[in-house]
C-alpha cells in the first residue's frame, strides 16, 4: 500500500513541474544552489513558508540528479486549508497533510511526521507554520528549532525571498525573487551544530 502511495505522489509531483516552470519564468526567479548538492532520502527541507506554492518550487528547483530522492516530497498543511473540502482534498492528493488543530493533534502528526521519513519520505516543513511577510524570521526558527532536530535526520535549509511582496499575482512586476538553498547537513551533523548553521543560513540570505 505504501508504495502505490509513493508511486502516485511521484507522478502528480511530476506534473507540477511543467506549471512550476511557468510560474517560475513569469517570476523571474533566481535560483542559488551549490553545485556540488546531493541529497539523500528520508530527510528535512526547513523553508520559510511566502506562498501557497512553496513545496513545489522547492522540490522542482532542487536540481535534476536530487529529484529521484528527493520525491515524493510530503508536508504538513494548516487545517484551516485542509478542512476546505476540495481544496484539502486537492493538497492531499500532491502530498500534503493535515498538521492538527491541538496540542494533542499536532503531537500525533509529529510521530506521524517522523514515521513519514523513516520510510524515505522528504518533508517540507515551514517552522512558522504560516505565511508570513519577507522579514527577518530567525526569532520564529529558533523557537521550532528544538523540536525540529530532535530526531537527527539529514536537513537542507532554503531561503525564499521575494515571493509574498505586493506584485504576487502580476508575476511580470516581480524582481529579486529567490530560492536559496543551503548544503546538505548529514546525520553526522549534530543537534547543536544544525541549529547554529539554521540561524547563520538565514540571517546570511535576509533580504
Amino acid at each position: 500500500m505504501d508504495r502505490l502511495l509513493k508511486t502516485w505522489f511521484i507522478i502528480a509531483q511530476i506534473s507540477t513541474i511543467p506549471v512550476n516552470f511557468v510560474i517560475s519564468t513569469l517570476l523571474k526567479l533566481k535560483v542559488e544552489r551549490p553545485s556540488d548538492l546531493r541529497l539523500t532520502k528520508g530527510m528535512l527541507v526547513i523553508a520559510n513558508h511566502q506562498s501557497k506554492i512553496d513545496p513545489f518550487l522547492i522540490s522542482n528547483h532542487i536540481g535534476i540528479k536530487n529529484l529521484r530522492f528527493v520525491l515524493p516530497i510530503r508536508y504538513p498543511v494548516t487545517p484551516d486549508f485542509m478542512s476546505r473540502t476540495f481544496l484539502g482534498f486537492f493538497i492531499s492528493l500532491l502530498g500534503g497533510y493535515n498538521v492538527g488543530r491541538n496540542t494533542m493533534e499536532r503531537l500525533q502528526k509529529l510521530i506521524y511526521t517522523r514515521n513519514l521519513i523513516k520510510k524515505g519520505y522528504s518533508i517540507v516543513l515551514f517552522p512558522e507554520g504560516k505565511i508570513v511577510p519577507d522579514v527577518n524570521i530567525v526569532t520564529d526558527f529558533k523557537k521550532g528549532a528544538n523540536m525540529l532536530f530532535n530526531e537527527n535526520y539529514p536537513v537542507v535549509f532554503v531561503r525564499l525571498i521575494g515571493l509574498n511582496n505586493e506584485h504576487k499575482f502580476h508575476f511580470w512586476k516581480n524582481n529579486n525573487t529567490k530560492l536559496i538553498y543551503s548544503k546538505l547537513y548529514g546525520s553526522e551533523v549534530s543537534k547543536e551544530e544544525k541549529i547554529e548553521a539554521m540561524i547563520i543560513f538565514f540571517d546570511k540570505n535576509h533580504n
